[in-house]
């Protein structure tokens, strides 16, 4: 007979674990909802809480991990996805998990392109998913809305991507992609305000937060906040070294910019600045325009 001090065995842990966590979310909506219920007549704006919540906790530990690698390198994102196809097979109507699956697939799409439409299709699919899932989920419209924005929708993309915001303020991601679609708009000061923001709310971001907030730096011409940027140990993403390239080689430094791009072809070797540019959904051709110049000086393809 077993002692009652003895450890359970440890598939009993997990069960006891997912029904512990979910008895915390339980008794953590139970509380916030009544603080809003009576708080309803002096914040007539107050929402109650999302009914659906990821409750399992091996569902959310893939999607956190997947979550950090899903925009950072054609290796990476391609390792997040079996990740966060293992969390919706464990849990179908987890919102967040189908919103970064479409995410990775869009990156895949923009930025390695085989099969583009593929990855296109698949990315709309999941994004779209995400939101039918759970409307008030914050990954769901602010992926929704990135996606929508490249794919020539960019002003609903932009009001898709802002309620998301609205849903969740202190989404760092969220303000990290935020950055790029302002760079499109022509609002490049306003972008590096998102980017930043995105290392208040995240003072440990994944490396592509360096990629945007150099993106942003670059485009309003503070092209050596933009160097020290991307040259940190920590930037990632994929058009690091390309932006450095620019900035370098818009400072005159055009031996270390031949450098860099020269390292950017050995992983993109079919880049070209024009082509690339007839992708970008800038509102203004000028702004596309100074990065296509940035780039042709640094020496990469024009």
């Amino acid at each position: 007979m077993r002692n009652s001090s003895t450890p359970p065995a440890p598939g009993l842990w997990a069960e006891r674990l997912d029904r512990d966590l979910a008895d915390i979310f339980a008794l953590q909506d139970e509380v916030v909802s009544k603080v809003i219920n009576a708080l309803a007549d002096a914040l007539p704006s107050a929402k109650p809480l999302p009914k659906r919540r990821v409750t399992n906790l091996e569902a959310y530990d893939l999607f956190v991990r997947a979550r950090a690698l899903a925009t950072q390198s054609l290796r990476e994102t391609r390792a997040a996805r079996p990740l966060l196809a293992r969390a919706i097979e464990i849990d179908p109507g987890f919102a967040g998990a189908h919103a970064w699956l479409a995410m990775s697939h869009h990156f895949d799409a923009l930025y390695y392109g085989e099969p583009i439409d593929v990855h296109r299709a698949a990315a709309r699919a999941a994004a779209e998913k995400a939101v039918e899932i759970d409307p008030e989920n914050a990954d769901a419209h602010i992926v929704l809305g990135y996606l929508r924005a490249y794919e020539g929708e960019f002003e609903a993309g932009v009001a898709e991507f802002e309620q998301g915001l609205r849903l969740n303020p202190n989404h760092s991601a969220g303000w990290a992609h935020f950055a790029d679609l302002r760079v499109f708009e022509g609002r490049a000061n306003e972008a590096v305000e998102c980017a930043e923001n995105s290392f208040r709310l995240n003072p440990c971001p994944p490396g592509d937060h360096y990629s945007f907030l150099g993106w942003a730096q670059y485009a309003a011409g503070r092209y050596q906040d933009a160097v020290e940027t991307l040259r940190h140990p920590q930037a990632g993403g994929p058009g690091s070294k390309r932006n450095l390239a620019a900035a370098l080689a818009q400072l005159g430094r055009i031996a270390e910019a031949r450098e860099v791009a020269g390292e950017f072809l050995a992983e993109f070797p079919r880049f070209s600045a024009r082509q690339w540019g007839e992708t970008q959904p800038f509102r203004n051709d000028a702004d596309r325009q100074h990065f296509i110049d940035g780039y042709i000086k640094a020496g990469l393809p024009e």
